[in-house]
């Protein structure tokens, strides 16, 4: 997609977020991000650490906008008392936070979505797990891609963006759509292979029976932890150097880049 972000979903793709609390100590990292399974345990890595939330307890789920900030504020008071949490919070949740914010509702997918677990245990091992959930075939097959739109739809779309930004209506939009491909097999070795092509450092995995997630995104939404709050996207940025000079040189880039410093305060 054009936010530099993998996530397949199955059967349905979306945008995903991912918390994983612990109330024993406040100061510990709180992370949402854009996520075993036969017992709905679930992964979710931070750098080089992956978290697996096992020994299920219950769902939180927010199906419509009335119901989601009820529902984060649920999965906020459970944490508190000492629950681990592992979940999203779809894009198309905006209007619950903000009415001027329009959004498509997906049929298939609600707004909120967190399984609340009794316990949580750290794997050092990147970029995937090492770790394979139990009985899995670790096979599959995966077809080709193709979109859920036609060709003239997409060129009908660019065309009403570009005239949006003439207009001054706006001055960037992010344009994507769904594909769709065939699958069969194991899930969880697809995500392996997902995270070793994508060599990123804030994926998870969610096999919850009727909806499986698999995330591989190098971007970290933000990460909380007390009152310091990390953000480490891609957008409005760029790479180190290899030495000072380049660092320079990428510096002034950033400062000079009329899309960079747009998508950096679209990303603040």
């Amino acid at each position: 997609m054009s936010f530099c972000t993998t996530k397949v979903l199955f059967p349905v793709p979306s945008y995903s977020t991912y918390s994983n609390p612990n109330s024993d100590n406040k100061d510990k990292p709180f992370f949402w991000g854009v996520l075993n399974m036969v017992s709905y345990t679930a992964w979710v890595q931070d750098g080089s650490t992956w978290y697996e939330f096992f020994d299920f307890k219950e769902w939180i789920q927010a199906k419509r906008y009335s119901e989601v900030l009820p529902a984060i504020r649920q999965v906020e008071e459970v944490v508190e008392e000492g629950a681990f949490a592992a979940g999203f919070v779809s894009y198309d949740a905006g209007p619950a936070f903000d009415v001027a914010l329009d959004a498509v509702p997906s049929a298939e997918l609600p707004f909120v979505a967190f399984g609340i677990y009794r316990q949580c245990r750290e794997h050092s091992c990147s970029p995937f797990p090492a770790v394979a959930p139990e009985d899995r075939e670790q096979d599959y097959e995966l077809g080709e891609w193709e979109a859920l739109i036609s060709g003239g739809a997409y060129e009908r779309a660019i065309k009403a963006v570009r005239e949006y930004i003439r207009a001054g209506d706006t001055y960037q939009v992010n344009y994507t759509f769904q594909q769709h491909a065939r699958f069969q097999g194991d899930t969880w070795a697809f995500f392996v292979d997902l995270c070793r092509a994508q060599q990123g450092g804030c994926a998870a995995y969610m096999d919850w029976e009727d909806l499986v997630i698999c995330s591989a995104s190098p971007e970290l939404f933000f990460r909380r932890s007390g009152k310091e709050v990390v953000s480490r996207p891609m957008k409005g940025t760029a790479p180190r150097g290899v030495d000072c000079r380049t660092d320079r040189a990428m510096r002034e880039w950033l400062q000079e880049s009329g899309l960079a410093n747009s998508e950096g305060e679209i990303s603040l």
